[in-house]
């Protein structure tokens, strides 16, 4: 199958309700499947307890430990051996159908897609999907729900798309806490290794309703055609003129190449790179009297604003930025239309094997954080440690534990069988 298919795939199958990481398409990266941090019961949220966090154990040891504030672990070369992180196959013939958004590309039918075929076999069951592009998702997840025919997982995005959500709940989703909630969550030692802030933004109407997607808390930046830059003989900018500068310097509107491009989810005036270049606060700033100051009150956030009208008029930004997409994005700075990207590390991840594939010279890199005044200390802005949050459907407790089993085989960690199935297919074919 295609790299891009399978990628695609993979991430489909990720998105509909675990902690895989979406490597190809959302910027999570992969768990480590042990680490230095220590199992502990569950943290209480309110009366909950959210399920407790114990580091899967057996897999490679990181050369670069993950860290307590959300950095995850680090290897230098894949590993010789990999671990078997689900000991026995999830299910025993049974169909499940997973609904989710659909982030790159188009996935191969399941009659014709082997390496689907194969995550099927080893979960002994069959996945089935309900695939939405971005663009349609929020209208294909509600008239889901109002048609009333829910699959048994439903990836909800951090953009939080069904309306009235605790009502919804409580009508028509599991509540998975007494599956998960605290020491619980042992039974699924996958889903136990997802830390425990991710857990955090699944607690609606004083229970746990949802399995996270978790990814590291980073969040935008300005991806640079290096190879372009390199060039153009162009040193990486430490200033706001000097990014300027850069961005003239690699812009040719006759030829369709522009220095700079953002799309509406990535753009100017909600988690753009600008806002951390000229020091506006990360959504609030609190001061040490308490006082809470929203970014666009601030004069930073005026200084960004001020500074991009003044890329725009220089010509530097690609035309279409107003209606750009984050896939449209993707194609522009793939192809040279654009040499930079306010675009997430998501699209890092998954821009980067595509770009090889398209065209081997190229180098796709990030520009370091800078000051706008080159010499203050550059601030760099985390996000939020979800890509969403997947809700199970209602039902007895044996078929929500099938559920949860699937889930936790899809959150299977780094350097696990399951997880080079997931992401590689079978060894030899794909």
């Amino acid at each position: 199958m295609a790299n891009l298919t399978r990628r695609t795939f993979i991430s489909s199958i990720a998105a509909a309700g675990a902690a895989l990481p979406l490597l190809a398409a959302c910027g999570l990266v992969p768990r480590a499947s042990s680490g230095s941090a220590t199992a502990g019961g569950g943290a209480t949220a309110g009366k909950v307890q959210t399920p407790s966090y114990v580091p899967v154990q057996g897999g490679p040891q990181p050369d670069l430990p993950a860290r307590a504030d959300g950095v995850d672990a680090g290897y230098f070369k894949f590993p010789q051996t990999l671990f078997k992180s689900v000991k026995e196959p999830p299910g025993h013939g049974e169909d499940v159908t997973l609904m989710t958004n659909l982030i790159q590309g188009a996935v191969v039918a399941l009659d014709q897609n082997s390496a689907w075929q194969a995550v099927n076999a080893d979960m002994g069951l069959t996945v089935r999907q309900r695939l939405y592009g971005s663009a349609d998702y929020r209208n294909g997840l509600n008239t889901t729900i109002a048609g009333g025919d829910l699959p048994d997982t439903i990836y909800n995005s951090p953009q939080r798309y069904i309306p009235n959500l605790p009502a919804f709940l409580h009508a028509s989703c599991a509540d998975l806490t007494p599956y998960i909630g605290g020491d619980a969550v042992k039974d699924y030692p996958n889903l136990a290794n997802i830390p425990t802030p991710c857990w955090a933004e699944t607690i609606t109407n004083g229970a746990v309703y949802a399995v996270p997607v978790p990814r590291a808390p980073f969040l935008n930046a300005f991806l640079v055609r290096q190879d372009l830059a390199d060039q153009a003989q162009l040193q990486a900018p430490t200033s706001a003129d000097d990014f300027k500068r850069f961005l003239v310097a690699l812009t040719n509107a006759q030829q369709n190449h522009f220095g700079l491009a953002a799309a509406m989810g990535f753009g100017l005036l909600s988690q753009s790179p600008l806002l951390m270049v000229f020091g506006a606060p990360n959504n609030w700033r609190l001061d040490q009297s308490g006082k809470l100051t929203k970014d666009y009150e601030t004069d930073e956030y005026r200084a960004a604003v001020s500074y991009a009208r003044d890329l725009w008029s220089a010509g530097v930004f690609h035309p279409d930025c107003r209606t750009l997409s984050g896939t449209t994005l993707s194609t522009a700075l793939r192809g040279g239309q654009a040499a930079v990207a306010s675009h997430s590390f998501g699209a890092l991840i998954a821009q980067w094997s595509l770009l090889a594939a398209e065209n081997p010279d190229a180098r796709l890199r990030v520009i370091h954080p800078f000051a706008a005044d080159g010499k203050t200390k550059p601030i760099y802005h985390t996000g939020p440690s979800n890509f969403g949050v997947s809700f199970v459907k209602k039902a007895d407790p044996d078929h929500v534990k099938l559920l949860l089993r699937v889930l936790n085989y899809i959150a299977s960690p780094f350097g696990s069988q399951e997880w080079a199935l997931l992401n590689y297919g079978v060894e030899g074919v794909h």
